[in-house]
C-alpha cells in the first residue's frame, strides 16, 4: 500500500507504507525504512513523520526511524517525503508498542512452599500461566522476590491471587536483597487481581511481602508479572 500526494508542482512524490509495526517498550527497535519515489529526475527527499511513539524518530535526510520506544499503546503514524520542489507524498500506519513482563521466566524465590509442594513452588507465580501457582504456610509474614537480572525501572507489577490472598502487603525492591525500598503498600487488599499502576522505582530485585493473610490460609499466587513502562 503507498501513500501519495502531489502540492501543485507536476510532481508526484509516492511513499510506499511500512505496514503496522508492533514493538516492545524498552527494547530498540530494527530500524524502519522508509521508501519513497519521486516522478521528476535529479529530486532529492526530506523525510518526516508525526505521531511516532515516544522515543523515536525520523532520519530526515534516509527517512529511517530509530530508536527506543518509552510509551505502552497504539500509535498512527503518518511519514512523509517532501522534494526540492514542495511536492511531497504521505502513508500513514499504526505503531503498537507492547509492555514486556520482566519477571517472567525469571528466578523466583520464596519464604516458604506449603506443605513443601514441589507444585506450589515460588517459580510457578512468575512461568508465564495462570495455570499453575505458589502458595505458602499458613503464617505471616511471607515473602516472594523475583531475580530481574539487571536494574529496572519498575512502573507497574500485577498481583494475580488464589483464594489464599494478602490482606496486608508491600512491593520492595533493591539492588542488593539487603536494602529494601517500600513503592507501594496496602492494608485493604481484598484478593482477586491487584493491578498497581503509577508506580515509582527500580531495582534488581522486587518482592511482595505480606504481613496479614485475608483468609485463614497462606499467601497464594497464580502470577506475580513486573512492567517497567
Amino acid at each position: 500500500m503507498t501513500g501519495i500526494w502531489t502540492t501543485g508542482t507536476g510532481n508526484t512524490v509516492t511513499v510506499t507504507n511500512p505496514g503496522a509495526r508492533s514493538t516492545a517498550a524498552g527494547t530498540a527497535v530494527t530500524p524502519v525504512q522508509i521508501s519513497a519515489t519521486d516522478s521528476a529526475t535529479g529530486q532529492s527527499l526530506t523525510y518526516s513523520a508525526t505521531g511516532l511513539p515516544t522515543g523515536l524518530t525520523i532520519n530526515a535526510g534516509t527517512g529511517q526511524i530509530t530508536g527506543t520506544p518509552t510509551s505502552v499503546g497504539t500509535a498512527t503514524v503518518t511519514v512523509t517525503a517532501t522534494d526540492t520542489t514542495g511536492a511531497s507524498g504521505s502513508a500513514t500506519f499504526t505503531w503498537t508498542v507492547t509492555s514486556t513482563d520482566l519477571a517472567q521466566g525469571r528466578f523466583t524465590t520464596a519464604s516458604s512452599v506449603e506443605g513443601n509442594s514441589t507444585n506450589l513452588t515460588a517459580d510457578k507465580a512468575t512461568d508465564g500461566t495462570t495455570a499453575t501457582r505458589w502458595s505458602s504456610d499458613y503464617s505471616d509474614p511471607q515473602w516472594l522476590q523475583v531475580d530481574l537480572g539487571t536494574t529496572q525501572p519498575i512502573k507497574e507489577v500485577k498481583l494475580t491471587w488464589e483464594a489464599a490472598y494478602g490482606k496486608a502487603y508491600q512491593i520492595q525492591t533493591s539492588n542488593d536483597q539487603t536494602n529494601w525500598t517500600t513503592i507501594y503498600t496496602t492494608t485493604t487488599g481484598d484478593g482477586g487481581t491487584d493491578d498497581l499502576t503509577g508506580l515509582t522505582g527500580s531495582g534488581r530485585y522486587i518482592r511482595m511481602t505480606g504481613t496479614t493473610r485475608g483468609t485463614v490460609y497462606g499467601y497464594s499466587l497464580w502470577s506475580f508479572q513486573v512492567y517497567g513502562f
